[in-house]
């Protein structure tokens, strides 16, 4: 929730009649469930809308400045990792946080550094998992390994699918918002799954995704 008197928002484009308004903005917001103040800034758009009933001429219009951020200071967190979750895994994740609003891209492939973070943390006793040059030969090693667990098999599985759209995000730059986020809800089920008890499945996304070998929903 943004403080009033602490948002500033610009028009950054010329006046010209055919032009339309897009903002710039920057604030402080505090969060309604922690109770935390950060840092945003990003773009928005003045926004007509209208909508009523034609056959009998009833109509209402109204514009709205619509935003979407770009920077958040210090990140959010869209979720939090599991208390056992390492450090080094934890603060992976936050850079992935720190640039999804501004690089979708970017930060899904920083998501799939953090799965090669976790891997070192999580097996350091295997030593081809760790010098491995490649992520798929580290996981295809991982499930020779585990094969007689079902439960870490399921998890790599998730590591798999976080594999295949960082790959999206470092050549074909194609991914969307929705992807990102399908990411970071695999990422917090392989944690879940890892460092505690709870289970809520994602594991029809996985498959779609490993099935597809990227993104399952094309636009």
């Amino acid at each position: 929730m943004a403080k009033e008197e602490n948002f500033l928002c610009k028009d950054t484009i010329p006046k010209h009649p055919d032009s339309e308004p897009r903002l710039q903005y920057s604030g402080f917001f505090d969060c309604n469930y922690c109770d935390c103040k950060t840092f945003s800034t990003g773009t928005g758009f003045n926004n007509y809308y209208c909508s009523g009933d034609p056959a009998i001429g009833d109509f209402s219009e109204m514009y709205i400045n619509e935003y979407t951020p770009q920077f958040f200071s210090p990140s959010i967190m869209l979720f939090n990792p599991p208390a056992g979750t390492p450090k080094s895994v934890r603060d992976s994740l936050r850079r992935a946080f720190s640039i999804c609003w501004s690089d979708i891209p970017a930060s899904c492939n920083v998501l799939r550094v953090t799965v090669e973070i976790l891997l070192k943390e999580r097996w350091p006793e295997v030593p081809i998992v760790i010098n491995g040059k490649y992520l798929n030969k580290k996981l295809n090693e991982l499930k020779r390994i585990e094969e007689k667990k079902p439960k870490f098999l399921e998890i790599i599985d998730y590591f798999l699918a976080i594999k295949w759209l960082g790959n999206n995000g470092s050549h074909d730059n194609e991914l969307e918002e929705r992807d990102l986020a399908v990411a970071f809800k695999i990422m917090e089920k392989a944690l879940i799954l890892l460092y505690s008890q709870d289970d809520n499945s994602v594991s029809e996304w996985v498959r779609m995704i490993n099935a597809a070998e990227g993104r399952p929903i094309k636009s």
